[in-house]
């Protein structure tokens, strides 16, 4: 119950995403962003991910959240607001990740949400 709460109420991360098919193109992709393309833009250019219509953004995320994977949690935290990762395999498919914003965790006390969050884990269990 208490990670559930951490992954809804604390701190989150704001991110873009472009999700290509190798890793030749990853590469291509870290180039021309290293050539001063805008990140959103090579999004809709070359991203496979459905985010790629809004730039690559994501909705906010958890890095505690094991719904991502690993792999993209660890690189997020290590990365500052507008850096992004190198390539990273995911399954058979490359990410680059680039870090928005983080956004600070809401002040809601876990006490005041946990039969919801009892309520919403059991759903989803079943």
């Amino acid at each position: 119950m208490r990670r559930v709460w951490e992954i809804t109420y604390g701190p989150q991360v704001r991110v873009r995403v472009i999700v290509v098919s190798s890793y030749p193109r990853a590469t291509r992709v870290r180039e021309e962003m290293e050539n001063g393309h805008p990140f959103d833009q090579l999004a809709v250019n070359w991203s496979v991910d459905p985010s790629r219509d809004r730039g690559g953004l994501l909705d906010p995320l958890s890095t505690v959240d094991p719904a991502y994977p690993a792999a993209l949690r660890e690189a997020l935290d290590e990365l500052s607001p507008g850096e992004s990762t190198n390539p990273i395999l995911l399954g058979d498919r490359y990410v680059i990740a680039k870090l928005e914003e983080r956004l600070p965790p809401q002040l809601v006390p876990f006490d005041s949400v946990q039969e919801d969050l009892a309520r919403r884990t059991r759903i989803a269990q079943e």
